[in-house]
């Protein structure tokens, strides 16, 4: 079965559109990811200002990649549901 030229041009855009939500989503992991291992390296460290690096260094990334996530979310489209009942 061939495709027309129109089926191809929809296939492509759904595919660029899944790539891009999977960058988006590489990305705030990514950025979880730095973060959590940035808390844990300054967990260990015993100064004053550790709890304070701690929260600073540590808490943007997260933060960051939380708000990336949740703007991710609140972009992508919802395909609406078609009926496939046929009992009319």
């Amino acid at each position: 079965m061939t495709r027309t030229g129109d089926e191809q041009l929809v296939r492509w855009a759904r595919l660029r559109e899944q790539m891009r939500s999977a960058k988006f989503l590489r990305w705030a992991g990514g950025l979880i990811g730095i973060g959590l291992l940035l808390q844990v390296a300054t967990l260990f460290w015993s100064h004053p200002l550790a709890f304070v690096l701690f929260l600073v260094i540590g808490a943007g990334p997260v933060g960051l990649g939380i708000l990336l996530f949740l703007a991710f979310l609140v972009q992508v489209p919802v395909e609406p549901v078609t009926s496939t009942d046929s009992s009319d």
